[in-house]
């Protein structure tokens, strides 16, 4: 079984560049960008002593608003069409089905599309999420699955304590991981036929130059995505 860890603690103390400076005001998603992203921190904050980074844990439609907003300099997050916004794409993930460890598909090494009918789905939430959750019931509708919508949730760890609950089952992003020592009851299996990957992109403000800093993360944010 894969160690699952909740991600955002390490990031954040990654988060703490000595000095006060220029800030940079990054949006992003735990579930997907915390793997590299806390590696890209790392090594900036080395070479920019002075630009104050912060993070805010957000869900898509909260990233893109606070761009519009000004509150954003950077967001990671699965791209919008939407023109105001210049992505940088970063990396693709694949899917897990997150479940309890006494559900009845807990013992199988990979699910089927048919396995998934009928089965109690807890999804990120329409409003916040709406590309995950098109991603996720355009498949079942492309399969022809009967989905069973049990819960909307409005984040990673409230999506994660409702499935320990036995509330339902969900299908994540292959980031997801189980730490043994606080989620036993949880597993984690691959998928035989998936939804289409998940693609992470940085994305920009499209109508604004972008500071130094903020090309010098992106540089980073890359190597650390494709592993260098």
């Amino acid at each position: 079984r894969t160690n699952l860890i909740r991600p955002g603690a390490a990031i954040m103390e990654k988060a703490k560049p000595a000095g006060i400076g220029e800030p940079l005001r990054i949006g992003y998603a735990p579930s997907l960008a915390g793997d590299f992203l806390a590696v890209a921190i790392q090594r900036f904050t080395q070479l920019h002593t002075r630009v104050r980074i912060s993070l805010s844990d957000c869900s898509s439609s909260e990233m893109r608003a606070g761009l519009a907003s000004g509150k954003l300099d950077l967001i990671l997050a699965p791209p919008s069409p939407q023109p105001e916004i210049r992505w940088e794409n970063l990396r693709t993930y694949g899917w897990r089905f997150v479940a309890r460890a006494n559900h009845p598909l807990a013992g199988k090494k990979s699910i089927t599309p048919a396995e998934l009918s009928g089965q109690h789905l807890l999804l990120y939430d329409r409003e916040h999420y709406p590309e995950y959750w098109e991603r996720v019931t355009g498949f079942f509708r492309e399969h022809k699955l009967q989905a069973k919508v049990a819960g909307e949730f409005d984040g990673i760890s409230s999506l994660l304590a409702a499935i320990e609950a036995g509330l339902g089952a969900a299908l994540l992003s292959e980031t997801i991981t189980i730490d043994r020592g606080q989620r036993e009851a949880l597993v984690s299996i691959p998928l035989k036929t998936e939804p289409e990957r998940i693609l992470v992109s940085a994305g920009v403000q499209a109508d604004q130059p972008c500071r130094p800093s903020v090309l010098a993360f992106i540089e980073e944010l890359k190597q650390a995505a494709n592993g260098k």
